[in-house]
């Protein structure tokens, strides 16, 4: 009876024993002990391994998700995922971080690790867990990272932005490297990112600036630029980012459009008008216009800017037109407007002569200077003309002998009985006689007043070599004249002429036809400019071929 009972209990055992291993497995490859001190391991029946590995979706730069069959005949306590980089390498070993690190209780994960590369391929391979034992490697497959394609500004003016130029305004830019799907490349930092001006939308041909330079080198797939700034003011900019690192990566797609403005302003700048002349009392040719700039030379628009010359000297008197005087007629103040210019009204020369300093200044800015001088008055020309209808080349009643002078010349120095200044014609002929006899040391006949005209308590005119004895003889060389009585001389302070129209002939010379000659003035140095100062010349020959 106790036999039987053992052989019983035996027999229990056995079967206990057999279906603890057919539960373990048909298939198990070996068994690891977990002893620290001493490893080991054991080859028993061989565990069946995973199956069916592939990637598991769309992978990212950072990101491969993978996924796996459970082994058949048991339940897994968990698997480790194993990874080698490239199609066909064979160094697998155990995956250190991320997601796919560890134990993994399911049969699919992302691999995270921070050693991902982008735009590689992977071999996986993955082993299972049952109590202390772990199975062969399934079978490897391949999973890749996906590519990085392109660069894309993260950080950038906004759309229509308005930024002040260099040394103003500034603003930041971030370049993120990504790919087709727009997954960062968290684990690149080493690709490096240049950022520009794109070349189609430079409206005002600036320069760019960062702080940094404008080559950065990503960190965790972002390359940062701070304090940037364009040189010019322009509406319409764009930016453009390339890597030189990796030329694959196309150029940002969401460049936005923004506007550089002027900074604040720095400096007056002389634009025009500067290196004129002009006689005493005459008007400049144009105005003076002075430009505001900032630093980098844009215009800045409603600047007041004060125009000056000289206090005392030679000088400049600016009209009440355009420019508000400040509060000497010497200076005057203009506001620049959407140009940056500010424009001085007309100005005219004072009385001194001379080579002076106009400034073109504004508080707190670098001024101008415009180089402006008064000069002295001159002799422009002389012409005759037959204007009493007599015999071309001969003396008649009514020739008209006029001088031009580029300035207005004082008239009172000429007749006592005018007015300086004015810019009408004022004349006189009552009682002047013009004689004309070969007076001159080289026997020329020479034009002058044998008597002045009565209104003039003062005369000053001087003589005309007519360039020809041929005008009068005289016979047996006596000396004879012709004289014209009662001839007008006059004066237009617009047209700065001084004109002598010769009146009624008599005398008892013989005229003669002379073709042309060259006359030569000899101006009375009592003549002065409007503001008394001596001419530059007192003698002017004209070329051959005058005719009376």
């Amino acid at each position: 009876m106790r036999r039987n009972a053992a052989r019983i209990l035996l027999s229990v055992i056995g079967a206990v024993i057999g279906a603890t291993f057919l539960s373990a497995g048909a298939a198990l490859a070996y068994w690891a002990t977990t002893d620290s001190s001493h490893p080991a391991q054991a080859m028993a029946a061989t565990l069946a391994t995973p199956t069916a590995g592939t990637q598991n979706g769309t992978a990212t730069p950072t990101t491969v998700p993978i996924k796996w069959t459970a082994p058949t005949g048991y339940t897994s306590a968990g698997y480790t995922v194993l990874r080698c980089s490239g199609s066909s390498c064979t160094n697998f070993t155990a995956i250190s971080n991320g997601t796919c690190s560890g134990t993994i209780t399911g049969t699919s994960c992302a691999d995270t690790d921070t050693g991902l590369s982008a735009g590689t391929t992977y071999s996986y391979e993955v082993e299972a867990h049952l109590a202390n034992w772990v199975s062969s490697p399934g079978s490897s497959f391949h999973a890749a990272t996906s590519t990085l394609t392109q660069l894309v500004f993260t950080t950038q003016p906004s759309s229509n932005q308005n930024i002040q130029a260099t040394g103003t305004g500034s603003f930041s830019v971030a370049v993120t490297i990504e790919d087709a799907n727009g997954n960062k490349a968290s684990h690149d930092s080493s690709d490096t990112v240049t950022l520009a001006i794109a070349s189609a939308h430079n409206p005002g041909g600036g320069t760019l600036s960062c702080t940094g330079g404008l080559t950065a080198t990503a960190s965790s797939g972002v390359a940062s630029f701070t304090g940037c700034a364009i040189t010019k003011a322009g509406s319409g900019y764009q930016l453009t980012a390339s890597s030189a690192t990796d030329s694959a990566l196309t150029a940002p797609a969401n460049a936005n459009s923004f506007n550089i403005t002027a900074g604040n302003a720095s400096q007056v700048a002389a634009t025009s008008g500067a290196g004129q002349s002009a006689t005493a009392n005459a008007a400049f040719t144009n105005p003076l216009v002075a430009t505001v700039q900032d630093a980098n030379g844009n215009p800045v628009p409603g600047v007041s800017v004060t125009f000056a010359g000289p206090s005392s000297g030679a000088s400049v008197s600016f009209g009440s037109t355009g420019c508000t005087s400040n509060p000497h007629t010497y200076s005057c103040v203009a506001t620049s407007g959407s140009n940056g210019q500010a424009t001085s009204s007309a100005f005219t020369a004072n009385t001194k002569l001379g080579t002076y300093t106009i400034s073109a200044s504004a508080t707190g800015l670098t001024s101008a200077s415009f180089s402006e001088s008064n000069i002295q008055t001159a002799i422009t020309s002389l012409v005759t003309a037959n204007g009493g209808g007599g015999t071309a080349g001969k003396l008649n009643a009514g020739d008209t002998i006029t001088i031009t002078f580029s300035g207005q010349i004082d008239a009172s120095k000429v007749c006592s009985g005018w007015t300086n200044g004015s810019t009408g014609t004022q004349s006189t002929s009552n009682g002047s006689t013009i004689t004309v006899n070969n007076t001159a040391s080289n026997g020329d006949d020479v034009l002058s007043f044998s008597r002045n005209p009565f209104a003039c308590g003062t005369f000053n005119f001087g003589s005309i070599d007519l360039g020809s004895s041929q005008y009068v003889t005289s016979p047996g060389n006596s000396h004879q004249a012709v004289t014209f009585s009662n001839s007008t001389i006059s004066y237009n302070g617009t047209t700065h002429t001084l004109q002598i129209i010769l009146g009624s002939m008599g005398g008892s010379g013989t005229e003669n036809v002379v073709p042309s000659s060259a006359l030569t003035l000899s101006l009375s140095t009592s003549v002065l400019d409007t503001g008394d100062n001596a001419l530059s010349a007192y003698a002017y020959t004209t070329a051959s071929g005058q005719q009376f």
